[in-house]
């Protein structure tokens, strides 16, 4: 925007500001948004209206018509360009996407564990920690798998990637991960360790955490204590524990 040199005559020019802006070809619609409203261009300089070429002898009902078929069509033809660039944008999208993988229940697939916090030093090694199986699909894009507890079980397909079914003889296929031992028509996961020991704040009081080792499973998990009282492991640690402390409590 110009204005003189005490920069005083800027109201002035707001109009013609306002103007410019909204004469400017959209880049979606191929037209300005004074030509969607109004049916015709803007000259900032020269405004001319169509209507004023035409016949002395239109009524005033000619006149309203012809304004409303004009700007019918403007906005048929904008919807138009609309959709076209719509189109044009959602083809540049899909080109640059790679499909999302298609999974079915019963097949083994490696988990990325980007998002979940592992024991390593080093987390690049952790993209093929462990492989897991599809027990349901949620959704279009989403599937349930069968993690140890602790961990939620629902993954997108990005997080996924398949598992080579006849692999290489120099691949080695380790973590098998058996399933759950099935006691009295429920689940149970087998302790195989524990690891290690800390005490979290939970509301006002404290809570003693446990990190598991799962039989048949590489990632360990973070467990109240109260849940393994009947693990057989936990007696194990207490008594590692008191051989350590001579005895003593909680460490």
């Amino acid at each position: 925007m110009f204005v003189n040199h005490t920069q005083k005559d800027w109201e002035e020019l707001l109009p013609l500001a306002e103007l410019a802006i909204n004469n400017r070809t959209a880049t979606a619609t191929k037209v300005s948004p004074f030509f969607l409203e109004h049916g015709y261009h803007a000259e900032p300089l020269d405004i001319q209206y169509d209507l004023a070429n035409q016949k002395e002898s239109f009524s005033p009902i000619q006149k309203a018509d012809a304004i409303v078929r004009k700007l019918k069509d403007v906005q048929e033809w904008a919807q138009s360009a609309m959709a076209t660039a719509q189109q044009t944008m959602e083809d540049i999208t899909n080109r640059r996407r790679r499909q999302a993988p298609s999974f079915k229940v019963g097949d083994k697939v490696w988990l990325s564990l980007r998002n979940i916090r592992t024991t390593k030093q080093c987390k690049k090694l952790d993209a093929k920690q462990a492989k897991y199986t599809v027990i349901g699909i949620v959704g279009t894009h989403s599937y349930r798998l069968n993690t140890p507890p602790g961990i939620h079980n629902v993954f997108h397909s990005q997080l996924l990637r398949s598992v080579s079914s006849d692999p290489l003889p120099s691949q080695r296929q380790d973590d098998t991960q058996p399933g759950p031992e099935i006691l009295k028509d429920n689940e149970e996961y087998t302790v195989e360790k524990i690891l290690e020991e800390k005490t979290v704040r939970r509301g006002r009081g404290q809570q003693r955490k446990l990190l598991v080792k799962w039989k048949g499973y590489a990632k360990p998990t973070w467990e109240p204590y109260d849940a393994l009282e009947n693990a057989s492991a936990l007696d194990i640690w207490e008594r590692c524990k008191e051989e350590r402390t001579g005895g003593g409590g909680i460490m």
